[in-house]
């Protein structure tokens, strides 16, 4: 049973559907591409879940599409910065969202070393609020 399909490009579609094999029923994502004959044909490759891990894969593409809109939002050349941060940029980076741990990996300064300028800079609520 079709349940729906996503065009990937104008010669391919990626189609969710509910299937059964030797009495399991099972969800199958899979690419469609349009053959010479203009028949849609499935790709050998595609995915099928059942019902116990569909729930893990919802939750992994959720936060993808997170961690995607964030990078979007947020492009790479906004941390600019040395082996050390200072103050006046340590809050431009909070208040653009970026967090502990990516001020710690973009800028090659320590977790302790961010810690510690974030906890002379911001409340206490603000500080729990980029740990987290």
């Amino acid at each position: 049973m079709l349940i729906t399909e996503i065009g990937k490009n104008r010669k391919e579609r990626v189609r969710v559907s509910i299937e059964e094999y030797k009495g399991h029923k099972f969800i199958d994502c899979r690419v469609f591409f349009e053959d010479d004959q203009d028949e849609w044909r499935p790709f050998k490759k595609g995915i099928a879940l059942n019902g116990e891990s569909i729930h893990d894969v919802i939750e992994a593409l959720k936060t993808a599409r997170m961690h995607l809109i964030n990078q979007i939002n947020r492009p790479a050349r906004s941390i600019n910065c040395t082996r050390k941060i200072d103050n006046a940029e340590s809050m431009r980076l909070v208040s653009q969202g970026i967090g502990q741990k990516e001020i710690t990996e973009h800028c090659g300064v320590s977790p302790p070393a961010v810690f510690k300028q974030l906890k002379q800079l911001l409340p206490k609520d603000g500080l729990k609020k980029q740990i987290a």
